[in-house]
């Protein structure tokens, strides 16, 4: 008899500590909404940097992709202004878009129909320096998605 009653008394302690541990993890769970970062029109794609305070977005402008960037300052993020380095490399009227960001946001790496392009769009990276300059990564003739 004494036993049965340890099993008994051993299974609702286990019952109880589920039920507690249910309870209070709901109780004291906030669930997570989803918060605008930006309010921003025709963002095709972005990138944040891993301090969260800086990124570059691509946004269509007149049928065209082209490169911005803003900054995290005082908690609210800045004008976006364009990065007319990359934007007009090689003039106007070329999309500009995919950006990709570095581990220390040091370099961007993007796409972009430049008349280099060995067709279509190519890879390009830019380092951050005093002005930005864009590099074709080229050597890759042709991407075959399996």
């Amino acid at each position: 008899m004494l036993v049965h009653m340890l099993r008994f008394v051993n299974l609702n302690r286990y019952i109880l500590i589920i039920l507690t541990t249910f309870f209070l993890s709901n109780l004291f769970a906030q669930e997570i909404q989803p918060q605008k970062v930006g309010y921003w029109e025709n963002v095709q794609s972005f990138a944040i940097s891993q301090t969260e305070d800086y990124i570059v977005l691509s946004v269509s402008v007149f049928g065209k992709n082209q490169l911005y960037e803003t900054r995290l300052e005082n908690g609210v993020w800045t004008e976006l202004k364009a990065i007319d380095a990359i934007n007009n490399a090689y003039g106007e009227g070329f999309d500009v878009e995919g950006p990709s960001l570095n581990f220390n946001s040091k370099i961007l790496y993007f796409h972009a129909n430049f008349p280099d392009t060995k067709g279509g769009f190519d890879i390009y990276y830019s380092e951050r320096v005093n002005s930005p300059v864009c590099r074709n990564i080229g050597g890759i003739d042709e991407v075959d998605i399996i």
